[in-house]
């Protein structure tokens, strides 16, 4: 070990030089940051220092493009007695840059070639003395590597190889309807993608080699999306046909299906000649012939499946015994693939059935078809709001109103059930979350907590039955298949519905093969959810994570690593990411996006205080709306989880509080001040140099930090005084 003395220069100014963009890793952009008197007042944001922009061509050609004026205030300089002193600067010099151009120019120049002697981006600490300049201290720019907001967001995204890529949500929205978990995307859409693949394989006869570099399922921004070309249009007839039209109603509800749209597919799948198109159609026409007995096979296996994580005792044992467990999602994946193209190809038949060949598919055969698949029992999915009437028929007749209000018997908690409840009441509580224990709203997603894990969802839902007694009702009776094909308004022949009577029933029970396979694929994922969640708590005692849920933002692979390595890389990362998940949720996209899927913008009028917004310098790129604003170390106990920080500056005190913090403001400071550093560090979205913000934001007001455009804007006007 060893200390380095250096000699204190008694600079005239002073700064710190980047030769690559602090917040963007941009490598044609230096920042220089400086002011009068020694760098004290620039690495301490003592002081607002004056900022000038560089550009540097692929030639490394310099060129100023920007100056800002900071308000330098007050410089430090040398101590005739020792030491460093902290003086105000003369009003004339604070009105002008402290670095000329040309001594700008220098200066990158220099920082070039130290650059270059590195072999990497430097974060330079300077001096200038007497037109001299000295080099205090040259450093790798420390976040150069941080992952940027938008890399965290789209690191997972599938490749959009055309323009006219088609990615749509209309299949996948049902069961992903948000922005999912890191976790389960790096599993599950790649899972379905090649049981995907291997089943247009088995049914086709010749194949896309194309298809190698192409996913059946697309992802961008954490959301799933199905991609059109390489299945909606994966067989493709040579013209518009009642064919497609229903292909179309099956997916999507409505027809969506172009001339454009079409001849893309076309373009890259070709289309089916007769032979192909038999060949096709017969070996679609062996799944719904042999899926009863696939069906059975996989209810043996999955109707009770479980992973047996409670043997494991460390992470990585039970690490190992997850990933042996997946080769089960494939085929669990692969038998809910057969039954749901048989349900498809049968309901596509009897709906050109009852249109009788026409060209088109009117309005009424597609009402009609809905009538008449609409009301069959025998569907697993469909169970379960039938239980639950069940079981709160059960409350109802054994519940004496005057010793039970009903609603509060509920309670808030699952444990209410194994306390409280007569006996026979427990059995039906206890039979409900064994057989629909694996269900939730997200049913696909690993982070999400079932009814078997969290019985409280389970509980509200029947508190909501309860103060609706309308919702427990005996349904109505179900009405013959006969007396359904009578009733329609389709005008067909006697013909057809003898087809319809034959081609209905074989239609009905594709569908509780195909609801039937999605719930066992759906046990499939909560086994995996359970066990990732168990992996989860004993990297937390071992010490690898910080908390068990950080683990549904890992990466399947990252958590390999993790355990192998311990590095606090992914642990960061995990942190950010889970950060940005609540945004990713709300995500809207249209039904059908035509190239790289783009968010739906929400349109929202914005409350400006005093009709104008701040705009300052942004130090990270991310937007949050946050209030409950706290100004001084002393509040630090009183924050709260998501709040924003607005405050004259910051030093470490405040350091162990950001990851606490929603965004970072503060009146002065520069890109390399404590608060944008750590910020910058933390993810956090940050503005500096926001002059008057602690008089003129009051604390309880509701403000938008948009660190990517550089504004802070007032939405609504609460506080009672400043901050």
């Amino acid at each position: 070990m060893a200390v380095v003395i250096q000699e204190m220069v008694e600079a005239e100014v002073a700064g710190v030089l980047f030769t690559s963009d602090p917040v963007t890793g941009n490598p044609s952009i230096i920042t220089i940051t400086a002011n009068y008197g020694l760098g004290e007042s620039v690495v301490s944001a003592s002081a607002e220092p004056d900022t000038i922009t560089l550009k540097k061509s692929w030639r490394n050609k310099l060129t100023v493009i920007n100056k800002a004026l900071g308000s330098k205030k007050t410089k430090m300089v040398m101590d005739d007695n020792g030491g460093t002193l902290e003086v105000a600067v003369e009003d004339k010099a604070t009105d002008s840059i402290c670095l000329n151009d040309s001594m700008a120019l220098r200066l990158a120049d220099i920082s070039l070639y130290v650059q270059d002697a590195f072999g990497s981006p430097r974060d330079i600490e300077f001096a200038l003395a007497e037109n001299c300049v000295y080099l205090l201290q040259a450093r790798p720019i420390t976040n150069n590597n941080t992952w940027t907001d938008f890399e965290l967001i789209h690191e997972q995204d599938t490749a959009v190889i055309a323009d006219h890529e088609l990615l749509t949500k209309a299949n996948t929205g049902e069961v992903f309807p948000g922005g999912i978990s890191p976790l389960t995307v790096s599993i599950l859409p790649s899972a379905l993608s090649i049981c995907l693949e291997s089943h247009f394989k088995a049914v086709q006869l010749k194949n896309n080699n194309f298809h190698i570099i192409t996913n059946n399922l697309g992802v961008s921004h954490q959301h799933i999306f199905l991609n059109m070309l390489s299945m909606c249009y994966r067989c493709n007839e040579s013209k518009l046909t009642p064919v497609v039209e229903a292909l179309d109603l099956n997916v999507f509800g409505h027809r969506v299906t172009t001339e454009q749209f079409l001849s893309w597919g076309i373009q890259r799948n070709g289309y089916l000649n007769t032979f192909e198109r038999v060949y096709t159609s017969l070996m679609a026409f062996s799944d719904i012939f042999f899926n009863s007995r696939r069906v059975n096979t996989a209810k043996k296996y999955f109707n009770k499946y479980h992973i047996k994580y409670e043997q494991a005792n460390d992470a990585a044992t039970l690490f190992n015994a997850i990933q042996a467990a997946l080769p089960d999602l494939f085929t669990s994946i692969k038998t809910h693939l057969s039954t749901s193209s048989a349900s498809s190809l049968m309901q596509v038949i009897a709906l050109i059935t009852l249109s009788e060949g026409k060209n088109e598919i009117s309005d009424d055969n597609v009402c009609d078809m809905a009538s008449l698949l609409g009301s069959f029992g025998g569907v697993e999915s469909a169970d379960v709001p039938s239980a639950l009437k069940a079981l709160i028929k059960n409350v109802v007749e054994v519940s004496d109103e005057n010793m039970y209000d009903i609603a509060t018997l509920l309670g808030s908690v699952g444990e209410v059930w194994s306390t409280e409840l007569p006996l026979a009441l427990k059995i039906s509580f206890k039979s409900m979350v064994t057989m629909h224990g694996h269900n939730i709203q997200i049913r696909f997603d690993f982070e999400s907590k079932s009814w078997g894990m969290d019985p409280r969802h389970l509980v509200e839902n029947l508190q909501m039955m309860v103060r609706h007694p309308a919702s427990f009702q005996t349904p109505s009776k179900q009405v013959d298949l006969q007396e359904s094909l009578e009733n329609i308004k389709s005008t067909v022949k006697p013909s057809t519905k003898r087809a319809l009577k034959f081609i209905l029933p074989i239609c009905r029970k594709a569908v509780v093969l195909r609801e039937t396979t999605k719930s066992l694929l759906i046990k499939n994922v909560d086994a995996l959810r359970l066990s990732y969640r168990k992996l989860g708590h004993l990297m937390v005692t071992e010490g690898r994570l910080p908390g068990a849920d950080l683990i549904f933002y890992l990466k399947n692979q990252e958590i390999r690593q993790l355990i192998e390595t311990r590095s606090s890389t992914f642990i960061t990362k995990a942190m950010r990411r889970k950060r940005l998940q609540s945004h990713l949720e709300k995500l809207k996209f249209p039904e059908i996006s035509v190239g790289c899927p783009k968010p739906i913008k929400e349109i929202s009028k914005k409350l400006h205080l005093g009709g104008d917004r701040f705009s300052r310098t942004p130090v990270h790129h991310e937007a949050v709306k946050g209030t409950d604003i706290k100004t001084h170390l002393k509040n630090r106990t009183d924050i709260q989880n998501g709040e924003i920080l607005v405050t004259y500056s910051t030093d470490v005190g405040w350091t162990p509080y950001f990851p606490l913090l929603g965004g970072v403001i503060t009146e002065i400071g520069g890109l390399i001040s404590h608060g944008a550093v750590v910020a910058r560090e933390y993810g956090l979205p940050c503005i500096v140099g926001a002059a008057l913000a602690t008089q003129i934001i009051h604390s309880g007001d509701v403000i938008v930090l948009d660190g990517s455009a550089g504004t802070i804007t007032v939405i609504e006007d609460r506080g009672k005084k400043p901050v």
